[in-house]
């Protein structure tokens, strides 16, 4: 792994530990899909806010 990686990996772990716990982070999850596109939100202490997102991938989804 080249500095550069190794950097970019610490950096990655301080923001992860920076997040776990916090409740000033709203955690956003997205699984794109051709047809259909899926939401979750939740916080970082592990608390869902909403589960069941949907959006279609058209230009009315894209409006919603």
């Amino acid at each position: 792994m080249s500095k550069q990686d190794i950097s970019r990996v610490e950096r990655f772990r301080q923001f992860k530990n920076q997040i776990r716990g916090s409740d000033r982070f709203l955690i956003v999850g997205l699984d794109i899909g051709k047809n259909m596109h899926h939401g979750f939100l939740g916080t970082a202490m592990g608390i869902t806010v909403k589960r069941g997102l949907r959006v279609e991938n058209s230009a009315s989804g894209f409006e919603h």
